[in-house]
């Protein structure tokens, strides 16, 4: 796997906007990125993918190694859902749990957003760890009740 000075000698990340530059000229994946060209293309799912060397990386994960050092534990989660918004400020690392509560609202009864409930007109919030279920609080919002439940 690539390290943070290779990739800081390959690429240049801007961490206010997101955007990956290449600072080589390079030929990856059939294509020839050219100096200050962006970086890598937006996959089928939504997220940027970035070829090195071969293989291919999303950018957020490589937004991870360029900023800290280190590649991230587990999942890198776009806190505004955006998949290919990339400023520092909108990642974060989370656990499987973390990244699949900030998901959009799904349907489901009263369509509420995950990790709510609805009872007595009132919002509930409730998280799950090691197979329970967590009351974290009762709200007046269904937002008050989805922003408890992310930041169990």
């Amino acid at each position: 796997m690539i390290t943070q000075i290779q990739l800081k000698e390959l690429l240049y990340y801007d961490h206010d906007t997101g955007q990956w530059i290449w600072l080589v000229q390079k030929n990856s994946f059939g294509g020839k990125q050219k100096i200050g060209s962006q970086a890598g293309y937006i996959s089928h799912h939504g997220y940027r993918i970035i070829g090195i060397n071969g293989k291919r990386y999303r950018s957020s994960r490589l937004a991870v190694l360029y900023m800290t050092g280190k590649w991230p534990k587990k999942h890198v989660d776009h806190k505004n859902r955006i998949k290919d918004d990339d400023k520092w400020d909108n990642l974060r690392e989370a656990t499987r749990s973390q990244n699949l509560a900030n998901t959009n609202k799904r349907k489901r009864k009263y369509n509420l957003l995950p990790g709510v409930e609805f009872r007595a007109n009132r919002f509930i919030a409730f998280g799950t760890k090691d197979s329970k279920k967590h009351h974290l609080g009762t709200f007046s919002t269904e937002i008050e009740a989805h922003n408890k439940h992310l930041e169990f």
